[in-house]
């Protein structure tokens, strides 16, 4: 689990998008040109994971092709909230 302060930024995440068949394929720690900072993934979120240090993202063309996302770790508890509650929806049985 991370935890921050306010002398601590707070923690940049990740969201591969699963709807893009290329990224189904990529390896989450190779997305991203930034030197293996993937560390351990959302607890709450499938495909998200934190990362150690805030990459230069306007290079990314993995990124910019929408093959995932940046954003904040709160923001994907949604995920799993639609995936208990309506898993018709999502595809989950």
């Amino acid at each position: 689990m991370i935890f921050f302060t306010q002398e601590t930024p707070p923690p940049i995440t990740i969201q591969r998008n699963s709807c893009r068949l290329i990224s189904r394929r990529l390896n989450p720690k190779k997305m991203p040109a930034y030197d293996g900072s993937v560390g351990e993934p959302v607890p709450w979120c499938r495909d998200a994971y934190y990362l150690s240090s805030r990459p230069n993202f306007t290079f990314d063309p993995l990124m910019h092709a929408g093959c995932y996302y940046v954003q904040e770790a709160s923001s994907m508890f949604l995920d799993e909230v639609l995936r208990q509650h309506l898993p018709s929806l999502t595809g989950d049985k």
